[in-house]
């Protein structure tokens, strides 16, 4: 109860010095835009006067109507819309057909050679496994390597 003072004191007097400095960039800011110049009107041009024997054809299109939303009451708002979707047909891929340099196909031939070289070959699971089995293991040659290197009675 005895901290609580103090450490209300320090989080009160931060909060005091941040509201001040947010006053002063307030007024600061206010300073620089009294100083900026104010915008003056934008010039309004004058179109040449139409003449009489000059007709102007009415080239607005008439705008699409909108739906208007009808109101769903369990949602509190207007039910959305449905757009409906049209299967878009793209046009098909441009195939330029030009001619290559030599240097571009000895270069690519080169690349391919070199991926060919760093491939790794795959070996089936089966072919594998035949020749794990093929491998002879002797159990008891085993022990009697394993006796020779760790010597139980060697002290």
């Amino acid at each position: 109860m005895e901290n609580i003072i103090p450490v209300l004191l320090v989080v009160g007097g931060l909060i005091y010095k941040i509201y001040q400095n947010y006053q002063e960039e307030m007024e600061k800011a206010k300073k620089r835009q009294q100083n900026m110049p104010k915008s003056t009107t934008p010039k309004t041009v004058v179109a040449n006067p139409r003449t009489t024997t000059a007709k102007r054809r009415d080239t607005a299109s008439p705008t699409p109507r909108t739906p208007q939303p009808t109101y769903d009451r369990t949602l509190g708002r207007p039910k959305p819309t449905k757009i409906a979707r049209r299967p878009v047909e793209l046009p098909e891929k441009m195939v330029l057909q030009h001619e290559v340099p030599a240097e571009v196909s000895r270069m690519r031939a080169q690349r391919a050679q070199q991926k060919l070289a760093k491939k790794i070959e795959v070996v089936p699971v089966a072919e594998a496994v035949a020749e794990r089995q093929q491998a002879h293991f002797d159990l008891r040659q085993a022990v009697i390597h394993a006796a020779i290197l760790e010597r139980p009675y060697a002290d």
